[in-house]
């Protein structure tokens, strides 16, 4: 037999088990490629379009303009940080609200589920500045005016999962110019530790917690709640020492035959939603009042 004529050998085992490893190896090699740039493109293009479009739509919204000092965004990680978020007053001056730091962590569960799993939400530094310009009328009414829609028919329950919330250090400025007094909210902190509306999780406890300082006198809040759960439940509680009430006279009653000048204020109360009771709450606790170191009024 002429030996051109015979059939190419073919291949061994090994060369054939070889050329599969190396179209894996280059099947693997082009995908970490493309996930990288990926990743690239996420974490250098994404910030500057969401910083773009955040600006415009806010602005948009609210008619203020809305400014974002910074933008970032991990691909690998699924967080979003937004820093100094700031929205003009009606005038475009002062801000009438600032924000210093947004932290989003989103869970790859989201893709799973078809809904928002947010492993963490972290709020830092907001500040608000409220004025009443009397006679009802406040300096956000225009932006009230643009947010509240007719009213529409319920829709279904949002589906998420928010695993850890965090306010911190919040501030509030209300400016009442109709008495000529600012009442001022510091230290506002709020803790949410776990709310859901997915199943099996929406049967689980929220229990939020918060605390401020209503101009210079602490409050504490806590709460233990089942917001989503089929049977109604819940539990709240209240309590501040010392409540000076010099700041909040001015809008005492002018109808009223008493007035008084100045006293403290004790409170520790509980706040009760039975699950299938008619009552929609009920308040057990304590509730004094005081005026140079003699109680007053005792009742709860």
């Amino acid at each position: 037999m002429n030996p051109s004529t015979e059939p190419a050998a073919r291949p061994s085992a090994a060369t054939a088990w070889r050329n599969r490893l190396l179209r894996g190896l280059r099947f693997s090699a082009w995908s970490v490629a493309a996930l990288l740039l990926l990743w690239l493109l996420g974490w250098a293009g994404l910030p500057p379009l969401l910083q773009w479009q955040l600006e415009k739509q806010a602005s948009s919204a609210l008619g203020r303009q809305v400014s974002v000092g910074q933008v970032e965004f991990k691909p690998w990680t699924l967080e979003l940080e937004l820093r100094g978020l700031r929205v003009a007053g009606a005038q475009g001056q002062d801000e009438q609200f600032m924000l210093g730091r947004l932290h989003l962590d989103l869970e790859l569960q989201s893709l799973l589920r078809l809904a928002p799993v947010l492993d963490a939400v972290e709020i830092e530094q907001p500040q608000l500045r409220l004025r009443h310009l009397g006679a009802g009328r406040y300096d956000i009414d225009d932006i009230l005016q643009r947010l509240i829609k007719p009213e529409q028919p319920p829709s279904e329950l949002p589906r998420f999962a928010l695993f850890q919330f965090q306010l911190l250090d919040g501030a509030i400025d209300f400016a009442d110019d109709a008495v000529g007094r600012t009442q001022q909210v510091r230290g506002l902190t709020l803790q949410l530790p776990f709310l859901s509306s997915l199943e099996p999780q929406r049967e689980e406890a929220a229990e939020p917690r918060l605390h401020f300082q209503l101009n210079g006198s602490p409050v504490d809040a806590s709460a233990l709640l089942r917001p989503f759960a089929q049977a109604r439940q819940g539990t709240g509680r209240l309590h501040a020492a010392g409540l000076d009430l010099a700041p909040y006279l001015p809008y005492w009653p002018a109808a009223l035959p008493l007035r008084p000048t100045r006293g403290l204020l004790d409170l520790d109360l509980e706040l009760r939603l039975p699950p299938g009771a008619q009552a929609p709450f009920e308040i057990e606790g304590r509730l004094a009042l005081w005026r140079a170191g003699q109680n007053l009024w005792y009742g709860l």
